[in-house]
C-alpha cells in the first residue's frame, strides 16, 4: 500500500508542478496554484485517512492508553487548520480581494502554531510520523512565507494588475 501511495504522490506532484509551470503567465498559476493544489492534496489525505481507519479517530473510542488521545489531539486540530485554510484559499479565489490575503496570512499563522503543537505530539507519542507530519508543518510555514513576500500575490489581489506583468517571469511564478 505505501508503494502505491507513493506513487500516487509522485503522480500528484508531477502533475501539479506541470500545470504550475504551464501557468505561471496567469492570474493564478506558478507557486499560487500549486498552493491550492497542495492544501486540497492534505484536506483530501488527511479525510482519506480518517474515513479508511473510522474505529482509530473516533472520539468515543475507549482506550486506555494515552496515546490514543494523543492521537486525537494531534489529528483534529490539524485536520480543522487545513480546512479553515482550504476554505480561505476558496473564498480569496472567489473574491481576489486583499482583506481575504491578510485572512489567509492569520490562519496560516494559527495553522504553524497548531500544527507545530501537533508536530510535538507526534515527536512525543508517534516517532513514525515525525517525517511526514515534519514536512507538512514545514509546508505550512513556507506558504505562510510565500503569502508575505510573493509578487503574484501583491499583484494578483492587491494592485490586480497582473495582466501588466504576467508575460514577465517572476520569481514566484
Amino acid at each position: 500500500m505505501s508503494e502505491c501511495r507513493s506513487h500516487s504522490c509522485f503522480t500528484f506532484l508531477w502533475l501539479s508542478s506541470s500545470c504550475g509551470i504551464t501557468g505561471r503567465k496567469q492570474a493564478i498559476g506558478g507557486w499560487l496554484l500549486y498552493f491550492y493544489y497542495w492544501v486540497f492534496a492534505l484536506l483530501f489525505t488527511s479525510l482519506q485517512d480518517i474515513v479508511r481507519h473510522p474505529n482509530v479517530y473516533s472520539l468515543s473510542f475507549r482506550s486506555d492508553s494515552v496515546s490514543h488521545e494523543a492521537l486525537v489531539l494531534a489529528v483534529f486540530p490539524r485536520l480543522f487548520v487545513y480546512i479553515v485554510v482550504g476554505a480561505v484559499a476558496t473564498i480569496l479565489l472567489i473574491k481576489k480581494e486583499w482583506m481575504w490575503v491578510e485572512h489567509l496570512r492569520v490562519v496560516l499563522s494559527a495553522g504553524v502554531l497548531i500544527a507545530g503543537f501537533s508536530f510535538w505530539l507526534d515527536v512525543r507519542y508517534f516517532p513514525s510520523s515525525i517525517r511526514v507530519n515534519g514536512i507538512r508543518w514545514i509546508g505550512l510555514c513556507l506558504w505562510l512565507l510565500y503569502f508575505f513576500v510573493s509578487k503574484r500575490v501583491h499583484h494578483v489581489f492587491r494592485t490586480h494588475d497582473w495582466d501588466k506583468f504576467g508575460g514577465q517571469v517572476t520569481t514566484d511564478s
